[in-house]
């Protein structure tokens, strides 16, 4: 039998020294060890080193060395072939799995500052809206850089955009300054709101820079006459409401404002009730407010501006207290990361990676293992208990770090292989290519495939024949229900 090469050359494949072909010279080299020179045809010959059940193997051709291998004898009919970092195992003189380690660079360890220290200079800023004819337009913008707001509203709402953009125009260059260069300045849902309004006017009088990731902004770095600032979202690291987390963070709390109020021009009492969200303000709020009011002008520019510069005054200092909480814990500050994920990411890295043994899986590989992952499976029951009878619901805590604690996960580089593996190991840990049979009887099938609709991609769990990819331990379990599955 003959295997090809990746240059076209044919090698052998033989269980015993003269099954290569014809043996022109034979050497004892040691106890153990043996040499033998095998012509294989005109011009090509074999140099074989063999100690005990493995032969070291050089292919010449015009005494030229072609290629190298070595071939592991496991019995009179089963081999394993080592070429540079393929695997090619052999069983009954056929060729029967192919595999060879793919080669990824490892996620690096980060190293902490010698000297770390907490950096407190950053800003905050917010928009306001009203909505006339089913439009948001902008009329405010204030920052807050840690001591003083600034604030700019708009002159005449009922204008063409011109006053919009003069507005923003003003904001920038407020903004962009050299006591606010390489600073970053903090938005509250940024992403989901407030870019839609800013990021017009940034690409006409800044040098623009986003990153965006699946399609959503995560941050933009802007440059405008030499002074860099970079456009941040807060809700990227804390995901709450600035209520909930001026709460959570027991700082200064925003106020309430009728936001269903559009005259920009508004001067007289207290607003009424329904200019406000009744989600947000119930009516005994609105009573407390309006009476500690009293009798005074609410005058509509002086109490958005206000209330515009509360609520990033309570932005800056609920990221303070962030920032404070993440350093004393771990000794790096969180400007350096534009989203919460990518934080802990780096604190892993940085605090608790003891070896760099994790991949960065690309290509062919990471798409083939992507499509073993197809989501959760979720189950909805309407209990009905008997009458007067109590039911308890369970929710389980921490579910996927426990389960990752406590399993096995792969680390270092994978092994690709083609071939049926299940010939070679009895329970090979991975992602398979199967044939799957489900049981007919079924009421809950569990394993999942995507599937290609006209609406678009659907999960299901099947019965009867189908194909995917599959990760090894979801097989083992499955069979326990009755599945079969060949490794394809």
């Amino acid at each position: 039998m003959v295997i090809e090469a990746k240059n076209r050359t044919k090698l052998p494949v033989a269980y015993k020294i003269e099954d290569y072909g014809k043996i022109i010279l034979e050497l004892n080299l040691t106890n153990n060890k043996k040499f033998f020179e095998v012509l294989l045809g005109k011009n090509r010959t074999l140099k074989i080193i063999q100690d005990e059940n493995i032969n070291e193997i050089s292919y010449l051709n015009k005494n030229t060395e072609i290629i190298n291998w070595t071939d592991k004898i496991i019995s009179n009919t089963e081999l394993i072939r080592t070429i540079k970092d393929k695997i090619i195992k052999f069983k009954e003189n056929g060729v029967v799995l192919t595999s060879a380690s793919s080669k990824f660079k490892t996620i690096k360890k980060l190293k902490l500052s010698k000297s770390p220290q907490l950096k407190k200079d950053f800003l905050t800023a917010d928009i306001e809206t009203i909505v006339t004819e089913s439009t948001h337009k902008l009329f405010l913008i204030s920052f807050y850089d840690g001591k003083i707001s600034k604030s700019f509203f708009i002159d005449d709402i009922t204008s063409s955009s011109g006053a919009t953009e003069k507005l923003i125009k003003d904001f920038i260059g407020k903004l962009f300054t050299v006591k606010n260069k390489n600073k970053k300045v903090y938005l509250h849902n940024f992403a989901g709101f407030d870019a839609f309004f800013l990021f017009k006017y940034l690409v006409k009088y800044t040098e623009v820079k986003p990153l965006i990731h699946n399609g959503e902004i995560i941050s933009v770095e802007c440059k405008y006459k030499g002074i860099k600032i970079t456009f941040r979202d807060s809700y990227k690291h804390l995901l709450a409401s600035l209520d909930e987390l001026a709460k959570s963070f027991q700082v200064e709390n925003k106020s309430i404002f009728p936001y269903f109020l559009s005259d920009i021009y508004f001067n007289g009492s207290f607003p009424e009730y329904k200019y406000f969200d009744s989600k947000k303000v119930t009516p005994e709020l609105y009573k407390k407010v309006k009476k500690d009011f009293g009798d005074k002008i609410w005058n509509f520019k002086r109490e958005s501006i206000k209330y515009c510069e509360q609520d990033c005054r309570s932005l800056h200092l609920v990221m303070s207290k962030y920032n404070e909480l993440f350093f004393t814990k771990f000794e790096f500050n969180i400007h350096k990361y534009s989203t919460i994920s990518s934080l802990a990411f780096a604190n892993y890295r940085t605090n608790f990676m003891e070896e760099e043994n994790i991949c960065n899986i690309t290509g062919r590989v990471y798409t083939d293992i992507k499509l073993g992952y197809t989501g959760g499976s979720t189950d909805m029951y309407i209990p009905k208990p008997p009458k007067g009878k109590k039911i308890y619901a369970y929710d389980v805590n921490s579910l996927y770090p426990s389960v990752m604690l406590l399993n096995k996960y792969p680390i270092l580089n994978p092994t690709h292989f083609q071939g049926n593996i299940l010939d070679f190991e009895t329970k090979p840990f991975g992602f398979f290519y199967c044939k799957i049979t489900a049981p007919d009887n079924l009421l809950h099938p569990i394993l999942q495939i995507q599937h290609k609709t006209k609406d678009g991609v659907r999960t299901l769990s099947p019965l009867g024949k189908f194909e995917g990819i599959f990760f090894s331990e979801e097989l083992y379990n499955a069979q326990k229900f009755g599945y079969k599955f060949e490794v394809l």
